[in-house]
């Protein structure tokens, strides 16, 4: 019987990690290639571009040129990561998440700091994150907020372990849950931005309705709550909108946009003539 994706992923991950570890020191050394970028404070960038506001969800934009779900997504060539940054932030993106993972992604770790020089806006640093250093390295690549998986994390302490390595440096952790359990070991490690996945990464299959419960149990607790995947059209995004969430990651969709200010523009007309945030 083959692995599920996500045990796959965290495997390859693992091996990945440990040969970082093994160049970290010289790697880290170079330092024009790391320079930090400086950023917000964790708590004010929450508190200034995440949190809801008003009848409109915040958005993170992604960039994602491919998915193990969707395949190819969208060609990449020279300037592109800097092109599609500066054109989600001229659209009105709160923040913008980067795939810096490369097999079934598209992604890597340089992507997301060529983002981070391309715009001042809060970079996601979109990764299966099981260790420190990698924390450490999306703060030297320029991110300001980290993504955290539970169903990645699965030994004891190792989500609070990673939780607080983001707050030591500044980052925030957006920790993604994908159940009602997920939720609890979120809320258990002090998470205060919590992601709800509609994807079984086991799978790769959404499900919304059982999103929309986790939704309506992470509101009674997280500070922040967001929608991270399936969104496609201007109707899914009312729907989303109407649940409450503070914002949605929006990739595919604006990857696939001739002109992403467009696309967000008419999505959130069409939150505002739907009536806003019930």
């Amino acid at each position: 019987m083959s692995k599920d994706f996500l045990s796959a992923i965290i495997e390859r991950k693992e091996r990945e990690v440990a040969a970082r570890k093994r160049h970290w020191r010289a790697w880290a050394s170079d330092s024009e290639r790391f320079t930090r970028i400086p950023r917000e404070p964790a708590s004010a960038v929450i508190a200034s571009r995440l949190a809801r506001t008003g009848s409109q969800p915040r958005v993170v934009a992604e960039i994602k040129y491919a998915s193990p779900s969707a395949g190819q997504i969208a060609e990449r060539c020279r300037g592109s990561i800097e092109e599609r940054a500066r054109a989600y932030a001229e659209a009105g993106a709160d923040a913008i998440s980067v795939l810096a993972d490369g097999p079934g992604f598209g992604g890597s770790v340089l992507d997301v700091r060529r983002a981070a020089d391309a715009t001042s806006i809060p970079i996601l640093f979109k990764e299966f994150v099981i260790d420190p250093l990698q924390v450490a390295l999306a703060e030297a690549v320029g991110a300001g907020m980290v993504l955290l998986i539970v169903r990645a994390l699965p030994q004891p302490g190792a989500l609070e372990t990673l939780v607080a390595a983001c707050e030591r440096r500044g980052l925030v952790p957006l920790v993604e849950v994908f159940d009602l359990q997920d939720l609890r070991r979120a809320e258990e490690a002090g998470a205060e931005m919590i992601g709800v996945n509609a994807r079984d990464l086991a799978r790769f299959v959404v499900d919304e309705t059982r999103a929309a419960a986790v939704v309506e149990a992470a509101r009674q607790s997280a500070r922040c709550v967001y929608w991270l995947s399936g969104v496609k059209s201007a109707a899914d995004f009312v729907r989303i909108a109407h649940l409450g969430v503070d914002g949605i990651l929006v990739g595919e969709a604006l990857m696939r946009s001739a002109d992403p200010t467009l696309t967000l523009r008419e999505w959130r007309l069409a939150v505002d003539a739907g009536g806003g945030w019930r």
